[in-house]
């Protein structure tokens, strides 16, 4: 196609070249490159955006529509139909670390950590990373104060371009819930006398009162996208807004002083809850009957935010034994059943042991369909951390160290050792994924990955998961990060560059990078 981007390749033939200018320093702006390339990462990301949107003309000797300074597109797939030096079977191929272990990538581009930190300390990374992480962190927080507001109509702005600019005013509802959790969390976590303190309250008060035009307290459904006055777009047939609108109107209980609002809150969170907790058991009031032809299946995504909701439900209320108040709900219970269905999808046994997306309803592996053998290593990687973090409160020894495997072999598969970054997803038996953009690098993978290695950190004092940390962050840091107008890209090719300008959009909003940020940069001033 014509509007293919412009690969790699031909960014690297359009590179200046100076021979004066000494290895590892850029020719362009004389920044220390840290390897043997004379153009920096900074410099390569300019040119290649110069270049993938440089205008369409017409060739003068055919009529079809060409794009100039594009070189030959290289070949990524062998004659099977499958990536070179294939990723899942680099172990037999000897290309890799042993199926399962957790060791430094291979020099790949400069992408390995440090060689300061090969033997990671504690000072050393908290040094490297505790600021930076801090000041990242205030600058992403900035740039959704400043540009997601709505302030004549209320609620956030979502679909925001590199600047900050809206292009799109509608308003995805569980994007509407994250912004709302995390403004009220960052508030409560801040200071009473600092003066940033009440711009996120009421930040977070203005996203609530959109928040709850959004739900039909006939049904508790909470519709998916709305205009911008609040009106109903789409209502998905999933119960993601509703986790995300529970843990938005439960995490302002904490926040709010009005010990009237703090209850009906508490109240409308819980009310909800139940209402997700019935269409788990049975999701045909969603718009979802079973079929006569369909297996019965299990999905990972249901457990583990189950399991991450009832984490924040279960959070004391300061000064207050509100959090006792359940409804009559067993959050044991339920607690109980999200650990085991979560196991269902953990697949050891397999080669390479695996976590998969999807699994028949008693835990066995379908791998005669490609959404059985699905893998997709940040979810996995997520829900490990959402184990670790129910381990460590409950002090189960068992799934603490379940939860450690499940991040383990999940980075392990999901890890490029040839570009770097993680796969958004994979099969675990080698055949090419169905989705287009399995080999692209998204946000958010990266975000839990940098949590769970300072998580499994915390747990075990293993320096190891102190080097993925770095590893992870030097690579989310050189490749996301903007910061020349604030945030992260979203999404990369396989090869590190950005395929998509936006800051915010349908699925990317206030929640992933300032979270890990956040709690990255907690986890760090406890080293």
């Amino acid at each position: 196609s014509d509007l293919q981007s412009i690969t790699q390749a031909s960014m690297e033939v359009s590179q200046p070249q100076d021979d004066d200018v000494p290895a590892g320093v850029c020719t362009n702006c004389g920044e220390v490159t840290g390897s043997e390339k004379k153009t920096c990462r900074r410099c390569q990301q300019k040119l290649y955006n110069s270049n993938r949107y440089k205008p369409l003309i017409k060739s003068p000797n055919s009529a079809r529509t060409v794009r100039t300074n594009r070189s030959k597109r290289p070949r990524k797939y062998s004659a099977e139909g499958m990536p070179p030096a294939n990723h899942m079977n680099r172990t037999r191929q000897g290309q890799g670390p042993t199926r399962g272990q957790i060791t430094m990538s291979h020099n790949h581009n400069g992408l390995e950590s440090d060689t300061s930190i090969q033997m990671a300390t504690r000072e050393s990374v908290k040094a490297k990373w505790s600021d930076r992480f801090k000041s990242e962190f205030d600058g992403v927080m900035n740039f959704w104060l400043k540009h997601s507001i709505d302030a004549e109509l209320g609620g956030f702005f979502n679909c925001l371009d590199v600047d900050g600019k809206v292009y799109d005013t509608r308003k995805h509802v569980w994007l509407q819930g994250r912004q709302v959790w995390m403004f009220s969390k960052i508030a409560r976590d801040t200071p009473v006398d600092d003066e940033s303190r009440s711009e996120l309250i009421a930040a977070a008060r203005s996203g609530l009162d959109f928040l709850r035009k959004t739900r039909r307290p006939a049904d508790n459904r909470v519709y998916f996208c709305v205009n911008r006055e609040g009106e109903p777009l789409e209502l998905q047939r999933k119960l993601f807004s509703e986790c995300f609108y529970i843990m938005a109107i439960n995490e302002f209980a904490h926040l709010t002083t009005d010990e009237a609002e703090r209850t009906s809150l508490r109240d409308e969170a819980l009310s909800v809850f139940e209402s997700v907790w019935s269409w788990i058991q049975d999701p045909s009031p969603l718009g979802r009957p079973q079929l006569s032809g369909q297996q019965a299946t299990s999905s990972l995504a249901i457990p583990m935010i189950t399991l991450n909701l009832l984490t924040e439900l279960r959070q004391p209320f300061e000064g207050s034994a509100l959090h006792e108040n359940t409804h009559g709900l067993d959050f044991e219970t339920i607690s109980k059943w999200c650990t085991i269905q979560i196991d269902k999808h953990i697949h050891f046994e397999l080669e390479p042991p695996v976590v998969l997306e999807t699994v028949g309803q008693d835990g066995k592996p379908l791998l005669e369909t490609y959404d059985g053998r699905l893998i997709n290593p940040g979810h996995a990687i997520e829900a490990g951390w959402f184990l670790l973090q129910h381990a460590e409160n409950s002090n189960d020894d068992s799934l603490r160290q379940t939860a450690l495997k499940m991040i383990d072999v999940s980075f392990d598969i999901g890890w490029d050792n040839q570009y770097g970054g993680i796969y958004y997803f994979l099969d675990c038996k080698n055949y090419s994924p169905i989705q287009l953009e399995w080999d692209m690098k998204l946000w958010w993978p990266h975000c839990e990955a940098l949590i769970a290695f300072l998580m499994a950190y915390r747990t075990t004092g293993n320096d190891r998961y102190l080097m993925l940390f770095d590893q992870v962050a030097k690579y989310s840091f050189d490749h996301f990060s903007d910061p020349e107008n604030g945030e992260w890209f979203g999404y990369l090719n396989r090869q590190g560059m950005v395929t998509h300008r936006f800051k915010g959009g349908p699925y990317k909003g206030c929640f992933h990078v300032p979270r890990a940020l956040w709690m990255c940069h907690k986890l760090l001033s406890e080293l």
